[in-house]
């Protein structure tokens, strides 16, 4: 019968998708504990981590604190990545930068 072989290669797929799932979940998982390994899915990942802000550079452009920016990251009122450790959080500096120009240029009244 033709039917068995055309089974035991779905079946071959099968685990191939199963094994590639598997796979993404483990690379998620260490995206929710702070892993820092180089990977294609983590290049954005891996260039805050070296380009980004730091919390306290933030907190200077927006003229906060820093215990506040860590607040507003931890709320999800701001973008960031947790890398933890020394490191800390890194955010993207074009967004503070937007950020800092709105708050500083729409909170303005003439005289």
């Amino acid at each position: 019968m033709a039917l068995i072989p055309a089974l035991e290669a779905f079946i071959a797929e099968l685990d191939q998708a199963v094994a590639s799932l598997q796979a993404a979940r483990r690379i998620a998982a260490g995206l929710s504990r702070g892993a820092t390994r180089p990977h294609a899915a983590l290049g954005a990942r891996v260039a805050l981590r070296h380009s980004g802000m730091t919390v306290g550079e933030a907190a200077a452009l927006l003229g906060i604190g820093p215990e506040q920016v860590r607040r507003l990251l931890r709320r999800g009122d701001l973008n960031g990545v947790a890398f933890g450790g020394r490191t800390g959080w890194r955010l993207d500096r074009d967004e503070l930068e937007k950020l800092a120009d709105r708050r500083s240029g729409g909170g303005r009244r003439g005289p």
